[in-house]
């Protein structure tokens, strides 16, 4: 019975799993997203990185860049950037307030 108890540690397991976490890292996730939106015009890094901008994770604060980034993805059919550009023209938030647009 004791036997069974040995058998049953994380170190004589062979199903034990390993979990790596990567810690957050605003700084080099706005530098790679920059790097793919101007070698590759990557839309989900226009889209991910006006938002960084928007916020100021990673990068200073800069709306009326995230806008501009928001438009580019727009423009490429990325719905989720359209949405966020529409909300910046209704409100007037890093660019002129435009409800026609």
């Amino acid at each position: 019975s004791s036997s069974s108890s040995s058998s049953s540690s994380p170190s004589s397991s062979n199903t034990t799993t390993t979990i790596n976490i990567l810690e957050a890292n605003p700084k080099l996730a706005t530098s790679w997203w920059k790097m793919a939106i101007d070698a590759h015009e990557h839309i989900q890094s226009m889209y991910e990185f006006a938002a960084a901008l928007y916020c100021g994770e990673g990068v200073p604060e800069d709306e009326s860049q995230a806008v501009h980034y928001w438009r580019r993805a727009a423009e490429c059919g990325h719905a989720s950037a359209a949405y966020m550009l529409g909300d910046c023209l209704l409100d007037g938030v890093g660019t002129k307030r435009d409800r026609g647009e």
